[in-house]
């Protein structure tokens, strides 16, 4: 083989390996990034949330007629619990489902089958 053919051999397989592992890098951040995305929306919602909910005499309150609270609660499913996991607020979604209290520190999902009081079913699986 001569050495021009040995070259041009080196520089493509060069140049696949290359290409290979950008596309490994490219395919796994797009994988990543919805979730990347929704943690981040989460984050936000949550820190609203705890923005409308105050200490008061070493315990979380909430005031009672607060609009932000109350759409936030319309679009997210969310219960705040204190110290002695005593309920302290629960959005508007709970009454449709109630998700147990995780007390497990691994992950596990929870399916619920949710009635609107029309002919649709709605699935809902939550990772917790």
């Amino acid at each position: 083989m001569k050495i021009r053919n040995r070259i041009t051999v080196w520089i493509t397989a060069a140049g696949m390996v290359a290409g290979l592992l950008f596309s490994i890098v490219v395919t796994y951040e797009l994988i990543e990034q919805p979730y990347e995305l929704l943690d981040a929306e989460l984050r936000s919602q949550a820190r609203t949330l705890l923005t409308g909910l105050a200490p008061v005499a070493g315990k979380l309150s909430r005031s009672p007629d607060d609009p932000m609270l109350e759409s936030i609660g319309r679009l997210y499913w969310f219960k705040v619990f204190n110290h002695r996991k005593e309920l302290v607020f629960a959005s508007a979604m709970t009454r449709f489902v109630d998700l147990p209290l995780k007390t497990e520190t691994t992950r596990y999902n929870y399916s619920a089958d949710i009635s609107l009081k029309q002919p649709i079913l709605i699935r809902m699986t939550v990772l917790i």
